[in-house]
């Protein structure tokens, strides 16, 4: 489409610019979720071996299961993002709601990454209901990061090892000394540091 007029034309190209600039800040989130999904599992590894070298490393959900995890929470949060940006009209309500929404869903799903090293999908979303208001503070610390521009970029290795060490920190069994460490009923995934 061509448009003739200077005024008409500056006004759509100024309007384009502001949209894809717009669109991009809700859509940071989801995108950069769907691409950590590769290596979240080498950063939350990374996070256990360096902060608690003499607890249990946790293990590796499986490829296919963390992409399609991955994908299902980029899904999830790409809706929320969209109905968020749909209220835009309504000032304060939108800021609001994509805070908010945002913090439920980072907090849910980056602590369930984590758990889910260590725990079955069940255990780890009852250890997540048992957390869910620390777990939606903790939330709300990654949705500000996701909000401030350049930093939203690392997102998903903040919110990773913040998530760990949060997991880390609700199950002392986890960062104890192998030879101490003694693990609860229901925690049967647990294994030492470097078996395969």
């Amino acid at each position: 489409m061509v448009v003739d007029h200077p005024l008409l034309h500056g006004a759509l190209v100024f309007a384009t610019g502001f949209g894809i600039i717009f669109a991009l800040a809700f859509l940071i989130g989801p995108v950069s979720i769907l691409v950590s999904g590769f290596f979240i599992d080498d950063l939350a590894a990374i996070v256990e071996r360096e902060i608690y070298p003499s607890g249990v490393i946790g293990r590796p959900a499986p490829q296919v299961e963390a992409l399609r995890g991955a994908i299902r929470f980029s899904l999830v949060s790409l809706v929320v993002n969209l109905i968020a940006l749909l209220l835009l009209l309504i000032p304060g309500v939108n800021i609001a709601v994509f805070f908010l929404a945002n913090a439920y869903l980072f907090g849910r799903e980056y602590f369930s990454l984590a758990a889910t090293r260590f725990r079955s999908y069940r255990e780890a979303e009852a250890m997540r209901e048992r957390n869910a208001f620390p777990l939606f503070v903790a939330g709300l610390f990654v949705a500000v990061f996701v909000a401030t521009p350049g930093l939203n970029l690392l997102t998903p290795l903040f919110a990773t090892a913040f998530m760990v060490r949060l997991h880390k920190m609700m199950s002392p069994e986890l960062s104890q000394p192998l030879s101490t460490a003694e693990p609860e009923g229901g925690v049967p995934s647990l294994r030492p540091r470097g078996e395969g």
